[in-house]
């Protein structure tokens, strides 16, 4: 018997064997999730990304995120970049 079809013995096997107890039903009324109404959602992802240890350098034009990608590299000492976008 294979891998495979141990696998699938047990499962057919547990699906035969009743269980005490119902599955509880989850409670929709509260969610898991965290509201956030205070700050803009892209404020909440760079700071959770920093808090990781991302870098996270937030810029309005392309101009401005070559300048900073520049300069972190620089920072970094990273004198090479792969990257997809060939213009980049």
């Amino acid at each position: 018997m294979n891998a495979r079809e141990r696998i699938l013995s047990r499962i057919q096997t547990a699906l035969q064997t009743p269980i005490d107890e119902p599955i509880a039903k989850p409670i929709l009324s509260h969610t898991p999730f965290k509201s956030l109404d205070k700050e803009p959602l892209e404020v909440y992802f760079a700071t959770a990304f920093q808090k990781n240890g991302g870098h996270f350098f937030f810029c309005q034009t392309l101009e401005d995120f070559l300048g900073i990608l520049k300069k972190w590299l620089a920072y970094q000492k990273i004198d090479q970049v792969i990257c997809a976008d060939t213009y980049l």
